[in-house]
């Protein structure tokens, strides 16, 4: 009668809880910064942060990212976490669904001299985004306005002018 010993070189299993949280940008709301927050023996990651962006597979040492989305909607975030090993068994992983609220605005316009008279200049908001409340800026005058309105202005002069155009949602300006 023999004995026969035969090696497995399994990895034991690993014990950790895939976690992450997340902050809304103080400066922009469209930016959200991620934190993996996994807790036990684990060793590398990989996020895919539901807008087309995600990382690959790499060590679980980086743990903060700060991501743009441009759109709103609602996106779904995934961290997958592997153990200290990097092996497929047991790997584990974690989906929230964010939300962004707004559309990032982007300020543009179009402008038109107005044939036969010189001193009259048509201007149209074209911005993209959610705004609702839009502002021009031209040479003496300053002038509220509506998204998406064209709006005729008089210039006393011939020469160059600087017309701006901020726009607004709720309490941030672009």
């Amino acid at each position: 009668m023999g004995l026969l010993l035969q090696s497995c070189n399994k990895e034991m299993p690993s014990f950790f809880t895939p976690d992450f949280t997340y902050t809304i940008s103080a400066e922009d709301p469209n930016i959200l910064r991620f934190v993996n927050r996994t807790s036990g023996d684990h060793g590398f990651i990989q996020w895919d942060f539901g807008n087309g962006e995600q990382t690959e597979k790499q060590p679980a040492n980086r743990l903060t990212y700060s991501i743009g989305y441009p759109l709103k909607g609602v996106y779904p975030v995934t961290l997958k976490v592997w153990g200290p090993s990097g092996n497929d068994t047991g790997v584990k992983q974690v989906t929230r669904t964010v939300t962004i609220e707004h559309s990032i605005v982007q300020a543009d316009f179009e402008y038109e001299i107005i044939t036969g008279s010189p001193n009259l200049l048509k201007v149209k908001d074209i911005s993209t985004g959610d705004h609702d409340t839009i502002i021009w800026r031209y040479p003496g005058k300053v002038s509220g306005g509506i998204p998406g309105e064209e709006k005729v202005i008089y210039l006393a002069m011939a020469g160059k002018y600087d017309i701006e155009l901020e726009i607004r949602r709720g309490d941030v300006n672009r």
